[in-house]
């Protein structure tokens, strides 16, 4: 077994190591942990590898998130292939996911669970119900098309507009599905957080196809007010969805946001990825485990894992401290960032809509950098990627209590300029904070990290949130 930094640790397994007479799982579990044990005596590490017998099978982890190597001994007629391994392949802690972005639906027999990013945006990728007073969900009465500029005339091309007719802007992705309905004068924008009114629309799993039948589970119209529209997610692009496989059907997996609104396109992909971290974080016992020992966390990327991982270090009674990073496409102006710190947009959970969580065992860290990776390729890094490295290096050359900031332990020496996403081209926008902004967003209790002429990037504050 090859561990960490290329030492390779040597098992081997006795017949009976508990002398009851039989090879068990438990006998083989104690010859690697032996193995381990021994070697870390001679190493200049620790090896934090262990096997435990987990229903009757042998697993073996590596608490420092790093791939495990097995390698073959010299035991004549017997080697990993016996025991269902592969030799001189990496075994990870990550696990794969089933995940494929494509414009048409999969085919073929599909295990349940697998999930599809239908990435269309177009006119015949949409399916829109409305409320009928008489037949409940029905498909909606008027002409709906996805176009990047108002319409001025119905799909067809030559139909004059008519009250009811819909538009979705093709050209706004970043806040698609964008609708509007004409009044007969004007195009007027929905509501998506509106679930109450007439004017309003709902998002949710309704039919398997616009020529379907509803769903036995789909939202019952007698909640919705007559004449309220319906955003079929099962049907309609711009999300992820999930096979079931029991009867045959894609339901969405993105979900929604707390007001209703649906996370959509490149959301809808990252609100996934958040839900298996929340559900990872929220429920592992093991690094809620006393006998697990560390000092920081943070999920570099994911403001929406703020909570979760300050609810880990309650548990852990304050001993965990959180590095929360601030959003990719947060612009640097002290607007957007003050609007976003203090949750002006009354955002109902943690993420690029506003901050809700705070503590003061967490701090928030903005803007992002721009680093190198082992390709030699620039790549955007988030800005814990620069804080974590200068509180290690802190705690390297002073007391833990000294404030990891300022010219001489704030120092950044990890990445080569800071900025943020550009929300409309998805490239890096470099920005040097001014000292306004830098203090508007220490008032904010977010720490900024600056890029100061002649003096390099440093992180400059100390506060928690």
């Amino acid at each position: 077994m090859r561990v960490n930094d290329g030492t390779n640790v040597a098992v081997q397994f006795r017949t009976d190591g508990d002398s009851d007479g039989n090879a068990s799982v438990d006998d083989m579990v104690q010859d690697i942990n032996s193995a381990i044990s021994s070697a870390n005596a001679s190493l200049s590490f620790t090896a934090n590898v262990i096997a435990s017998n987990n229903n009757g099978k042998i697993s073996i982890s590596n608490t420092d998130g790093k791939d495990i190597l097995l390698w073959e001994g010299d035991v004549a007629g017997f080697g990993p292939a016996n025991i269902n391994l592969v030799s001189d392949s990496p075994y990870s802690n990550f696990e794969a996911l089933s995940f494929t972005a494509k414009a048409t639906a999969l085919t073929g027999t599909l295990a349940d669970g697998t999930l599809w990013y239908d990435s269309v945006v177009s006119t015949d990728n949409v399916d829109i119900l409305v409320n009928d007073s008489a037949s409940g969900w029905v498909s909606y009465y008027y002409d709906v098309q996805v176009k990047g500029s108002e319409p001025t005339k119905q799909s067809d091309g030559s139909s004059s507009l008519v009250t009811g007719d819909l538009w979705i802007d093709g050209s706004d992705l970043e806040n698609y599905p964008k609708i509007y309905k004409w009044s007969g004068t004007a195009w007027a924008l929905v509501d998506n957080s509106d679930q109450e009114t007439p004017d309003g629309i709902v998002f949710g799993d309704f039919r398997s196809s616009s020529s379907g039948s509803l769903f036995s589970f789909a939202p019952l119209s007698s909640r919705f007010p007559v004449g309220m529209m319906a955003w079929n997610k099962s049907a309609s692009g711009g999300n992820v969805k999930k096979w079931n496989a029991t009867n045959s059907y894609w339901a969405d997996e993105s979900g929604n946001k707390s007001d209703g609104s649906p996370y959509m396109l490149r959301k809808a992909q990252r609100q996934v990825v958040v839900k298996q971290l929340q559900s990872a974080l929220a429920s592992n016992q093991d690094i809620r485990n006393e006998t697990n020992r560390f000092n920081i966390v943070a999920v570099p990327g994911y403001p929406e894992l703020a909570d979760e991982m300050i609810s880990l270090g309650v548990d852990r009674k304050n001993t965990v401290f959180s590095v929360i990073d601030s959003p990719f496409r947060l612009a640097a102006d002290a607007t957007s960032t003050s609007a976003w710190a203090n949750n002006s947009n009354n955002a109902g959970e943690n993420g690029e809509d506003g901050l809700i969580a705070s503590d003061p065992y967490a701090a928030v860290y903005y803007p992002h950098g721009l680093s190198t990776n082992l390709d030699g390729s620039s790549v955007f890094v988030p800005a814990s990627h620069m804080a974590l490295r200068t509180i290690a290096f802190n705690d390297q050359v002073a007391f833990p209590w000294f404030a990891p900031a300022g010219f001489q332990r704030g120092l950044v020496n990890n990445a080569s300029s800071t900025g943020y996403l550009d929300s409309v081209s998805g490239e890096f926008q470099p920005v040097a904070l001014s000292e306004g902004q830098r203090d508007s967003l220490y008032a904010d209790k977010v720490n900024p990290i600056g890029n100061f002429p002649g003096r390099g990037l440093a992180v400059f504050g100390q506060k928690n949130s």
